[in-house]
């Protein structure tokens, strides 16, 4: 395989190798999104936002947990089961790719959650500004995130442009 084909599985297996976490943790993660959420209390445009967005996820997460459950596997190890994999990744490669459209949201929402956990509320005073994001409103951080953000999923995966 050549060129822009072997591109695309080269892509389609490295992104299903990575979605595995999600496969695996997706449901706590989610699980404690909507937690946050709830205990964060937004108004009800940011809640209807976050609820399609946190619906998004949760229903990506399902078809791609069930596809890979049902998905045909050969019993030996080799080009077929090879194959196999390739296949269904390129087959998730929609919910991934909504994960990676989608997810920020519920980044954007544990964020808020631990910034106004107990511990850090203490450190803020009533007069504390709020700036606003397309999520809704959102007090400040209290400290620089320790980890930067991986680039979007969704924009590296585009396909190159053809003159």
């Amino acid at each position: 395989m050549e060129g822009w084909d072997h591109h695309v599985v080269a892509r389609d297996m490295a992104a299903w190798s990575h979605f595995q976490h999600v496969l695996r943790h997706g449901p706590d993660y989610l699980a404690d999104a909507r937690r946050a959420a709830r205990r964060l209390n937004p108004d009800a445009d940011t809640r209807r936002s976050w609820t399609y967005h946190l619906r998004a996820l949760a229903s990506a997460l399902d078809s791609a947990r069930h596809q890979a459950a049902t998905w045909p596997t050969p019993a030996q190890p080799g080009p077929e089961a090879d194959r196999s994999r390739e296949d269904l990744a390129a087959e998730t490669w929609h919910e991934m790719n909504v994960w990676a459209e989608h997810g920020p949201v519920a980044v954007d929402i544990l964020r808020r959650a631990t910034n106004l956990s107990p511990a850090r509320t203490g450190r803020r005073s009533a007069a504390t500004n709020h700036s606003h994001t397309p999520t809704g409103p959102v007090p400040p951080l209290t400290a620089a995130p320790t980890a930067s953000a991986p680039g979007n999923a969704a924009e590296s995966s585009r396909r190159p442009q053809h003159p």
